[in-house]
């Protein structure tokens, strides 16, 4: 063979190369098929995948047919040992921890109820009442003020001054009768598989309301009536407003508070302010009216329990308050006991004060009752229609339909007096009339126009009226000169705008009528109104001239 030229190494040999991978391929081939096949390492044995899979197969029948034993579950966990020390089990037995609580689990409860209808209210009546009240005489509440034994008044907050007062009373019949037995049927045990353990019905709130005639002859918007400062109950109840604001919890520690037939029976028949005399309000119940907390009427007062006067009781003449609390002459009948005889009655006499009136303004009355709902804030109700009940946490009775209407007698009047040819420059006389401290008062004014009507004047007392100053805690007044004078507000709130002289009017009676000449004044009253009067009385409304009579009478009684 020639010698190739011109070739490299790998050209040269590249059937020796072909030849020694095609060797290399062949022995890897022999030594996995054949020397060493495919297989599963178990142990110190190699098996084929397929008696792998079959002795997988019986290691799985064998777990299952026999499964390895459980841990012992501990008679208690250990961190109970910490909650339970010092704690006998119960019956000497471990004690267990209960189950996980998960908060979103509802537990259903099955109860189901029938919220009743709260019956209406019925004979609204109302009832004025004109008196001298006992008062602080730094304005706080007698209820708050400390005592001595025996019922005395301790501290300077035990001064007390007499004043006057009008106030209204505003009653109505009520089967509380009906209400209990409605609620025990749809709450209690007369036919309820799951009766609620206080299904009585429990007083929430009593709703006075109010308007007041406007000069245009329109009633303004309602006004929720307060309690007394004095009453009892003003720091107990709970307005609707804070009702709605308590949480479940606080609501239900509320109505279970309430549940207190003493406290309903005040509720519903509030007692009167401390008046001087008890006799001048009448109770709407029809039993005795209530004396207790109150001061005799004005008159001869014997000595105290000492048997010397203005020592140990009030001085000759002058009535000392009654102990709040204390039993004895005119005691109000049970009051203060609260048993369920006195409210549960078929034509139960309610009633609310109202002590925030205005002399010589009209008022018109709503009274209304509401009562706490006993399954609010759950999701008891059986009526798909009382499901919103729910979030209503007061029940009403519905409004009282009769529309108790009252006017509120003025305490100061004023008729001007000049005749033809006494009317002088620009002034007027005017007389003003003032009921202060249960006794009329009068004062002539010279007015001009432009210049309110009364004014305030110190002035001598009534001769029944001296020894109604503030007394101190030996029953002694506290100040001479308050027995002596007084200061009478003769303010009227009317201004004087003009005085027409040599008026013309005429003096109109059945089969008479005749001219009377007089002057006039024209003056703009307290509420804003511009009115016109003579000075001559027969031009007057037959009510005014009664109504100066009657004063003119009084005050002759006085004397």
């Amino acid at each position: 063979m020639a010698k190739k030229h011109g070739t490299n190494f790998i050209e040269a040999h590249i059937e020796k190369v072909v030849l020694a991978l095609a060797l290399v391929v062949f022995g890897w081939v022999v030594y996995s098929y054949v020397l060493s096949p495919d297989g599963v390492r178990l142990d110190s044995d190699t098996m084929s995948a397929q008696e792998a899979t079959g002795k997988a197969a019986d290691l799985t029948d064998d777990i299952i047919r026999t499964p390895p034993p459980l841990e012992p579950v501990p008679a208690w966990q250990p961190q109970a040992d910490s909650l339970f020390a010092g704690v006998t089990p119960y019956e000497g037995k471990a004690v267990r921890l209960g189950p996980p609580i998960i908060d979103d689990l509802n537990v259903e409860d099955p109860r189901g109820y029938v919220v009743p209808d709260i019956p209406g209210l019925q004979d609204i009546k109302v009832q004025l009442t004109q008196d001298l009240v006992l008062r602080s005489a730094e304005g706080e509440s007698r209820s708050q003020e400390p005592t001595l034994p025996g019922g005395m008044f301790a501290g300077r907050t035990s001064d007390m001054v007499q004043t006057d007062i009008d106030f209204v009373t505003v009653s109505a019949t009520f089967s509380m009768e009906d209400l209990f037995n409605a609620f025990e049927r749809n709450f209690g045990p007369g036919g309820i598989e799951k009766p609620l353990d206080q299904y009585e019905p429990v007083v929430a709130y009593v709703n006075l309301q109010r308007r007041s005639l406007l000069p245009d002859g329109s009633w303004s918007p309602p006004q929720t009536i307060q309690r007394d400062t004095e009453d009892p109950m003003k720091n107990i109840e709970i307005s609707p407003e804070e009702i709605g604001r308590l949480s479940e919890t606080q609501y239900q520690v509320t109505l279970n508070d309430r549940f207190n037939y003493q406290n309903q029976i005040k509720l519903l028949q509030p007692m009167p302010p401390r008046l001087v005399n008890p006799s001048a309000w009448e109770s709407p119940s029809g039993e005795e009216s209530p004396e207790r907390g109150r001061a005799p009427s004005p008159g001869p007062a014997g000595p105290g329990p000492g048997g010397i006067p203005g020592i140990f009781g009030p001085p000759m003449g002058i009535p000392m308050p009654m102990p709040m609390g204390q039993p004895g002459v005119g005691r109000r009948p049970r009051q203060g006991e609260g048993t369920v005889d006195q409210i549960k009655k078929k034509d139960l006499k309610i009633w609310a004060i109202d002590t925030q009136v205005t002399p010589g303004d009209i008022y018109t009355y709503e009274l209304q009752l509401g009562f706490f709902n006993p399954i609010a804030d759950k999701d008891w109700y059986k009526d798909e229609a009382q499901k919103d009940l729910k979030y209503q946490r007061i029940l009403w009775s519905p409004p009282s339909s009769e529309k108790a209407v009252i006017r509120i007698p003025l305490r100061t009047v004023f008729f001007p007096k000049d005749s033809p040819g006494k009317f002088t420059g620009n002034q007027i006389r005017i007389d003003v009339y003032r009921k202060q401290v249960g006794n009329w008062y009068k004062k002539t004014f010279r007015v001009s126009p432009g210049s309110e009507i009364g004014d305030v004047l110190e002035q001598k007392m009534a001769e029944e009226a001296a020894p109604r100053g503030p007394m101190n805690i030996m029953g002694m007044p506290a100040s001479t000169k308050q027995d002596q004078t007084i200061e009478v507000d003769y303010r009227t709130g009317a201004t004087l705008i003009d005085v027409v002289p040599d008026n013309m009017r005429w003096y109109v009676k059945p089969h008479l009528a005749k001219p009377v000449q007089c002057t006039d004044i024209i003056y703009r009253d307290r509420d804003g109104s511009i009115q016109r009067m003579g000075t001559d009385k027969t031009t007057w409304p037959d009510e005014l001239g009664k109504l100066q009579s009657t004063i003119i009478r009084a005050m002759r009684q006085q004397e």
